[in-house]
């Protein structure tokens, strides 16, 4: 075989598979929310005071039928910075996206544990979309921003 036939058979399928890796990953944007999200909050340039990488959460953003919240699970990575939240979703995840930054003044922390023993974090006023992470996640977080970190008094805080 000829590198001439290798490279006619192995061209396509290389282009199909990065064809099919892009709308997945647009799909998987969409669905999730994920575009709505990034046209609502810019990402500013601004250095973390923590961060978790590879963390698993469920990421909802605008509003589905009926007023739902639609929510996937995605990988993330998560920053606390001085001015808010910022979410990051890694490239080869979806291939469109651009990070955001949420302002500490537009989430509200709940900790009821209603989903998956999560913390659900609602991002605007009104609310555009929600995310759900882990109590060590935002007790670290609570922890790292100080007065900062946007839950109630009246709500059971890091440590509780």
């Amino acid at each position: 075989m000829t590198s001439t036939m290798l490279i006619s058979l192995v061209a396509p399928v290389l282009v199909v598979a990065i064809a099919v890796w892009a709308l997945v990953g647009a799909i998987y944007g969409v669905v999730a929310g994920l575009f709505f999200l990034t046209r609502v909050y810019d990402d500013p340039p601004e250095a973390p005071i923590r961060r978790f990488r590879w963390e698993i959460v469920l990421l909802g953003g605008g509003q589905n039928y009926k007023g739902v919240l639609r929510m996937r699970m995605f990988w993330v990575s998560l920053a606390a910075c001085p001015s808010g939240l910022r979410v990051s979703v890694p490239r080869h995840l979806t291939p469109f996206r651009r990070s955001f930054l949420v302002p500490w003044r537009e989430i509200e922390v709940d900790r009821t544990l209603e989903v998956l023993s999560t913390v659900k974090l609602t991002l605007g006023h009104p609310m555009v979309g929600a995310v759900w992470i882990y109590p060590h996640v935002a007790d670290a977080f609570a922890k790292a921003v100080g007065p900062r970190w946007p839950e109630r008094a009246d709500a059971s805080g890091p440590g509780d």
